[in-house]
């Protein structure tokens, strides 16, 4: 059932309307003023709103204006009522963010047909929004398919080829475990490419970043201690993890933290030594978690030229490996789309943390609780 939020100051004319509306199959909350309708509006997320634009103290274009300021009640579709059909105040209206005007006296035919057309409206939009979410979802949990994904078989089959040829063959052994590598490492990076594609594609429709943060939430301790202790195990380092993890239930799916985390936690065994603790640890407040991964980084000096023919000289900072890291700057993009932000921080001890800020997920009634992103 559709909800719809009427806003006027005369208690009579939003019983008329209100009526209406219920007759035909809405739900109807109502508002004496533009504070009160803004604040409801704010606590139950109606799916349009009716605001007459002469009121006090908060007229109706004011009521407009904070509502469209505020990020959770900016998309919401609003038609103003007015006794004044004047182009001037139907342009400052439309300058403000209305969707539509309704001049009394109007019928209940009128009323009926401007809300429906303006549901209908926002439904096909949200649909398209819905769509290139279910899109970037899938871009993260399925296998690439098509030509993209006979390239990489061809060339991972022919790697292991390869190797069954050349088992006395230490050179080309060497070969093909390269190939393999490299084919792993394309596949990789071609994933992150169409996903961080489809992140553009849902970033610049603020339908579709509404639909992904209001849609996800997971509970953020089990996906990290599944996650950490997964990537532990295959880098056989599951004596080196130290948690202290806070629960709470964070505005990302499972899914989209898994995907972020598996970036982050690879970078980090990757990038220290082993027998060295990698700490992973989180706080909360109201209003957002903090995640933190910590780890020691190898410290790499700068090696001499022993080869006359060797003329390369090479030095990598610490601080370079991780703040250039694709996978972290891919991470943070993932992170980013659901309101978080990532941040890394080198220390002169050659340790790196990993900063993680995710919005405390909303427990209104009308979000899903989705544990599979």
């Amino acid at each position: 059932m559709k909800k719809i939020l009427l806003i006027d100051d005369e208690s009579t004319f939003r019983e008329a309307m209100g009526t209406v509306l219920r007759h035909n199959g809405y739900e109807v909350m109502d508002a004496p003023d533009g504070l009160a309708g803004v604040k409801i509006a704010r606590t139950n997320k109606p799916d349009l709103v009716i605001s007459d634009i002469v009121m006090d103290p908060v007229d109706g274009y004011m009521t407009l204006s904070i509502l469209r300021q505020q990020p959770d009640t900016s998309r919401i579709p609003c038609v103003l009522v007015t006794g004044n059909g004047e182009p001037g105040g139907v342009r400052k209206g439309m300058v403000l963010g209305a969707d539509d005007y309704l001049n009394k006296p109007f019928t209940p035919d009128e009323l009926l047909q401007t809300v429906g057309n303006l549901i209908k409206r926002r439904n096909a939009s949200l649909e398209a929004a819905a769509e290139q979410v279910n899109r970037l979802r899938s871009l993260l949990s399925a296998p690439l398919d098509g030509p993209i994904n006979e390239t990489v078989s061809t060339l991972s089959g022919g790697a292991a080829q390869l190797s069954a040829v050349a088992e006395e063959d230490q050179n080309l052994q060497n070969l093909s475990e390269e190939m393999f590598g490299a084919t792993l490492r394309l596949q990789r990076e071609i994933q992150r490419s169409l996903v961080l594609s489809q992140i553009e594609v849902v970033a610049g429709n603020p339908d579709a970043t509404e639909v992904l943060r209001r849609a996800e939430k997971c509970t953020l301790a089990e996906t990290v201690d599944t996650e950490l202790r997964r990537i532990a195990k295959i880098h056989r380092r599951s004596s080196d993890i130290q948690t202290n993890l806070q629960d709470a239930p964070v505005q990302i799916g499972s899914l989209c933290l898994a995907r972020a985390l598996e970036e982050i936690i690879e970078n980090a065994f990757e990038h220290s030594p082993a027998n060295s603790p990698v700490n992973v640890y989180s706080s909360s407040s109201e209003q957002d978690l903090l995640l933190v991964i910590e780890n020691d980084t190898v410290r790499r000096e700068l090696r001499g030229v022993k080869d006359p023919e060797e003329t390369t000289m090479i030095r990598k900072e610490p601080d370079l490996q991780v703040n250039e890291s694709a996978g972290l700057q891919f991470a943070s993009r993932l992170i980013e789309i659901h309101g978080g932000r990532l941040s890394v921080k080198q220390r002169s001890n050659h340790r790196v943390s990993v900063y993680i800020n995710l919005p405390i997920a909303a427990t209104n009634r009308d979000l899903n609780w989705e544990r599979t992103g």
